[in-house]
C-alpha cells in the first residue's frame, strides 16, 4: 500500500538532467560540483549522479556530508565553516569555501595537530555581499593563507544571486577572473578550483559569455528542477517535474468562505483575511505547513485553489474542478526550489524512487 504524503523522485530523469548538464559545462571544460543540500544529502540520489559522471559532490552542512561518506569522489563544504565543526570537515570535506584567516588558521592548526591537510578556497565577494573578502583584500589575505602550512590554497570562488540577486555578467567574471590569474602569478601557484557560482551561471555557457579558466560550477537547482535561476525556465532538454508531491483527501465539504464570529491570529501568529465567495467545495489535505512551503507548489490540476493550511492540513478550494474528488483520492503538486526543500526536511513525507 502506498503511503501519504508522498514525495515521489524520477530516477531515469534525474540522470538525464545530471548527464545533460555535465555536457552543457563540459563544452567550457568546467566540471559539475552537484550540491546535494536539497535533498538532505540523500546517499542514493547523490550516488546516481556520480553514475551519470559527477566528480565532485558539494554540500552547506556537514552532517550531509557525513552520510556521504561512502561515496568515493571530491567533497567539498560549500558553507563558511563553523570554528566547532573543524574536526568534522577535515574528517569528511576535502575542501571548503572560506573567507575568514582565522577560521583559516584554525584548520590549519587542527591539520598540523592531526597530521593532515585541507584544501581551501578563498571566496570573493564581487557585489551580490553575502560571503567573500572585499576586493582589494584579495591578495593580502591569499598571502597569508599560504603561511599555513595545514592547508592548501586550490583556487577562489565567487557567489551570485543568493542574497543580493546581483546578475553575473562578462564583466564582473572577468574581473573575477583576473584576480585568480593574478594571484596565480604572484604566489607561483596553479589553482585547480576556480568555482565560477552555481546554476545562475548557466545560461552565460550557452550564451558564449562566460570567460574562460573556470573549473567548477557549483550546480544543485538546475539538476533537480532543470531551471536556470536568471530566467526561472526550463532549460531546453531538461526535466522540470523529477520530483512530485502526492497528498491524500482527508476531509470532502461545501463550507462558507468567510470564517464565522471574532477574527484573531491563526496558528502562525498572522491575521487572516477573507473574501465573501459564497460557498465554496473544500477538500482537506494531509499535510501541512508543518511539511512544505505552501507558497511554492503549484497544483497538477490547475482548476484547484490552495486556500491555506495549518501545521497538518492543507485547504484547497475545488469549485471549478471538472474532477469530482472523493476521500481517498490522490492530489498531485508540482514545487518549486523552496518547496522541495522543505518536503526533503519533513520526515513526515514519505520518499519514493520510481
Amino acid at each position: 500500500m502506498d503511503r501519504y504524503p508522498c514525495l515521489t523522485i524520477d530516477t531515469q530523469k534525474l540522470i538525464h538532467n545530471t548527464k545533460a548538464v555535465i555536457e552543457l559545462c563540459g563544452k567550457k571544460n568546467i566540471k559539475v560540483m552537484a550540491v546535494t543540500k536539497l535533498f538532505q544529502g540523500n546517499p542514493k540520489i547523490a550516488q546516481m549522479m556520480v553514475d551519470a559522471g559527477v566528480e565532485c559532490i558539494g554540500d552547506a552542512r556537514i552532517q550531509n556530508l557525513i552520510r556521504l561518506k561512502d561515496i568515493k569522489v571530491e567533497k567539498a563544504l560549500i558553507r563558511l565553516p563553523m570554528l566547532n565543526e573543524i574536526d568534522l570537515l577535515v574528517e569528511y570535506a576535502d575542501i571548503s569555501l572560506n573567507s575568514e584567516l582565522e577560521t583559516i588558521r584554525a584548520i590549519s592548526d587542527y591539520c598540523l595537530e592531526h597530521d593532515r591537510k585541507h584544501k581551501v578556497v578563498l571566496m570573493v565577494d564581487m557585489g551580490d555581499r553575502r560571503e567573500g573578502v572585499n576586493e582589494e583584500d584579495v591578495l593580502a589575505t591569499a598571502q597569508e593563507i599560504v603561511k599555513c602550512r595545514g592547508v592548501e590554497l586550490v583556487g577562489l570562488g565567487v557567489n551570485f544571486g543568493c542574497f543580493g540577486g546581483v546578475i553575473p555578467d562578462r564583466e564582473s567574471m572577468t574581473a573575477f577572473m583576473n584576480h585568480a590569474r593574478s594571484l596565480e602569478e604572484k604566489l607561483g601557484l596553479k589553482f585547480t578550483h576556480i568555482t565560477g557560482g552555481s546554476s545562475l551561471h548557466l545560461h552565460m555557457i550557452w550564451e558564449d559569455i562566460l570567460p574562460e579558466g573556470i573549473t567548477h560550477l557549483r550546480i544543485g537547482q538546475s539538476i533537480n528542477l532543470g531551471v536556470e535561476d536568471k530566467y526561472g525556465e526550463v532549460i531546453e532538454g531538461l526535466y522540470g517535474d523529477i520530483y512530485k508531491l502526492h497528498a491524500q483527501v482527508i476531509e470532502k465539504k461545501t463550507k462558507p468562505s468567510v470564517p464565522k464570529g471574532q477574527i484573531g491570529i491563526d496558528a502562525f501568529g498572522n491575521v487572516p483575511v477573507f473574501e465573501e465567495r459564497g460557498n465554496l467545495k473544500r477538500l482537506i489535505l494531509g499535510i501541512g505547513r508543518q511539511d512544505v512551503l505552501l507558497g511554492g507548489l503549484t497544483p497538477e490540476d490547475r482548476d484547484i485553489e490552495i486556500m491555506g493550511g495549518s501545521s497538518d492540513h492543507m485547504i484547497l478550494n475545488v469549485t471549478n474542478c471538472s474532477r469530482e474528488y472523493e476521500i481517498g483520492d490522490v492530489v498531485s503538486f508540482e514545487m518549486n526550489y523552496s518547496s522541495l526543500l522543505s518536503v526533503f526536511n519533513s520526515e513526515y513525507v514519505y520518499k519514493k524512487f520510481i
